[in-house]
């Protein structure tokens, strides 16, 4: 049998020294002299300055989370482990790509991968630090030429540290043979970058010459070493201000000579040419359309969505780079989990719903329309796809009536409206969410100062303060004190949201007095029950941190430290979200009930933290359903939910579902079809 050649042979040919890579053209672009270069073209020229944050504020519209690789057990608990792991960081997913873009403008960026224990257990990522590309002394390779590591030297100290690749993300913006440094975009804009930055400097000059003039000196008679010196220096110190003055020496006539500006129409013209490529060179010359005479808005559409295809690519290279080496190192350090996953983002390119629905009632006769069809219409317009749980096509080639995603008919109406529905719909989130920071302000205030009484309890000798029935009937009446007017006020405020919602939607009437009443009725009920659920989860956490505490005999402080978070602002922004998740939702309910639409057997929240809605949606044959839905970040909530009709795979798929008791349990694309027949 011939032996595999399993060995290496060749090299990248990559030209480096030491850990110094010699590829660029100009000595002055040579890593590490070329940051200083890049750095002032970056934070010195306004083009360069609108790309990047065109490009940054469009990448961070983008939401991040985890797909599992198959709708098995195993890859839907690795994805929601790793999604957790995620959002769990010390900084949020759109922070750590925002530093790993910075590969677009330097040619490549360098996070290293930090690890902690997780309160649940298990290993998970602490975050991805950025290690700067100002403070890079060189890389390390292997033989072939593989880079193994970077070495930088950072401030304050300027120590020398190696930072292997293991341990690391490692992003460039476009491959280069093998160049750990990639290829810059401000590489190929240097030179332009240079004209445009000497150009402009000329252009001042000659404007300060035609406001200023030409300063002129005469000489009566042959002058000394010292009078030339004068004047010299008199004649490059000459500027315009509130404090200009000329003096001469005895001997010296001076007078300003007018002088022409006549070039400054072409300098101009020149440096806006400049310009133009950059932006070209960018894919961003759309943000000049309308600066100028020329430039229709079908031309700026289709440059845009250039610029938009770019972004969503650059950031579907972050997200490979995660998944081909950050993603299976924090897995192999879990062997717990055995699925696989992989992390993906939103589209920051958006339809136009419009052409989209024009274009599918164009073509609904044509197509053969099938599950993977509507799930790329679904992740066209943002929308999450629908389960793999579906029944296959019916002999037409169609989906059947069962797998819940029938075809439009010839008017493309279904596929359209619920497209237009789901895309508009937030829930009224920006409202809520002014609603949710006050009440989150209520919360975090009580959550402070009930740590502070923990402390002082254990300091006085209470050394089991979790066990002590009287602290903590206490603690129900200060937390019922403080929180109930405040839930009360954002009952209110979301009530007259919902009526406004419901008015617009349905129209007509109602006892509106009467829903505000039932409201606080609510309000004043739940309100205990929350309390009481609120003070045994903190009561718990206090039981076990003391006793723990109490056992290993730590200091004070350690204890504080420990309950940090059970009393900390990320906890209070989940009771919060929550809270005004339910009291909005309980409202809907009250407000349809008030108009004798169907209740809902479901609502949200469907988990701590969730800021989902149901809302009432009018169907072809006359009646009324309660559809959920799933808005903001929890459209990539995957966490198993039960509901009336069985088990569901989170907020994702709860999204478009009919939650009323008529057609419950069903997909409202599925209930419309069958009621139009």
């Amino acid at each position: 049998m011939a032996r595999i050649p399993l060995t290496e042979v060749g090299r990248t040919g990559l030209l480096q020294w030491q850990g110094q890579v010699s590829e660029a053209y100009t000595s002055k672009l040579q890593w590490p002299s070329a940051y200083a270069v890049y750095d002032e073209m970056r934070r010195r020229d306004p083009t360069i300055r609108t790309m990047w944050n065109a490009l940054v504020m469009l990448a961070r519209t983008a939401s991040w989370y985890f797909e599992p690789e198959s709708e098995s057990a195993e890859d839907r608990e690795a994805a929601d482990f790793l999604d957790s792991c995620l959002h769990d960081m010390s900084q949020t997913p759109q922070d750590a790509i925002e530093d790993a873009l910075t590969c677009v403008m330097f040619g490549w960026s360098w996070l290293e991968i930090v690890y902690k224990r997780r309160d649940e257990g298990g290993i998970g990522w602490r975050k991805w630090a950025n290690r700067r590309q100002n403070s890079f002394h060189g890389w390390t390779f292997d033989e072939t030429g593989g880079v193994q590591g970077m070495v930088q030297r950072p401030a304050p100290d300027y120590r020398e540290i190696e930072i292997p690749i293991q341990k690391s993300l490692h992003f460039t913006f476009q491959r280069d043979g093998g160049n750990p440094e990639g290829l810059a975009l401000l590489e190929s804009l240097y030179e332009v970058w240079y004209y445009l930055k000497n150009l402009q400097i000329i252009n001042g000059i000659g404007w300060q010459r035609t406001f200023v003039g030409l300063p002129v000196f005469e000489f009566e008679e042959k002058p000394s070493a010292d009078d030339k010196s004068t004047v010299t220096s008199v004649g490059q110190a000459l500027s315009v201000d509130e404090k200009q003055y000329v003096s001469v020496p005895a001997g010296v006539k001076f007078r300003l000579e007018s002088t022409s500006n006549a070039n400054a129409g072409s300098l101009l013209d020149t440096i806006q040419y400049y310009r133009l490529l950059m932006m070209q060179t960018m894919l961003a010359d759309f943000i000049n359309l309308g600066t100028g005479q020329t430039g229709s808005w079908a031309l700026g559409s289709d440059k845009s969505q250039l610029f938009l295809m770019a972004t969503d690519g650059t950031l579907d290279r972050m997200a490979n780079v995660v998944n081909r080496f950050g993603v299976p190192r924090l897995l192999a350090y879990n062997r717990q989990i055995a699925g696989r996953a992989r992390l993906t983002h939103t589209r920051v390119e958006k339809p136009a719903l419009g052409q989209l629905g024009n274009w599918l009632q164009q073509v609904a006769d044509l197509l053969t329309w099938t599950a993977e069809d509507e799930n790329w219409v679904r992740k066209r317009t943002g929308m999450p796809a629908l389960s793999g749980e579906r029944r296959a096509p019916d002999k037409s080639g169609r989906p059947g009536e069962e797998d819940g995603s029938p075809p439009p008919d010839k008017s493309g109406r279904p596929m359209e409206e619920e497209l237009a529905e789901f895309a508009a719909y937030e829930g009224r989130d920006v409202d809520r969410a002014s609603v949710e920071e006050g009440l989150l302000a209520g919360v975090r205030g009580f959550l402070d100062g009930q740590l502070e009484r923990v402390r002082e309890a254990v300091e006085s000798g209470r050394r089991r303060i979790g066990e002590d029935d009287g602290f903590w009937a206490e603690e129900e009446g200060r937390f019922r004190a403080s929180f109930l007017d405040r839930l009360l006020s954002a009952v209110m405020a979301l009530v007259e949201l919902v009526i406004d919602d419901t008015q617009e939607q349905v129209g007509g009437g109602a006892d509106w007095a009467g829903t505000n009443a039932e409201a606080a009725a609510w309000a004043r009920e739940y309100v205990g029950e929350l309390i009481t659920r609120v003070t045994e989860t903190t009561r718990e956490a206090v039981r076990q941190a003391t006793a723990a505490w109490v056992e290993t005999g730590a200091e004070l402080p350690a204890l504080v430290e420990v309950l940090a978070p059970t009393f900390g602002e990320r906890r209070a922004q989940l009771i919060a979200a929550t809270e005004v998740t339910r009291a909005f939702d309980e409202a809907n309910d009250l407000t349809r009930q008030r108009l004798g639409l169907p209740r809902a057997m479901k609502k949200a929240p469907a988990h701590p933290g969730c800021r989902c809605a149901t809302r009432p949606v009018l169907l072809p044959n006359g009646e009324w359903v309660v559809v959920w839905y799933t808005v903001r970040g929890d459209r990539v909530c995957k966490q198993p939910l039960d509901t009336p009709w069985g088990r569901v795979n989170g907020c994702r798929e709860l999204h478009g579902m009919v939650v009323s008791e008529n057609y419950g349990g069903r997909k409202l694309s599925q209930v419309r079809a069958e009621v139009r027949g």
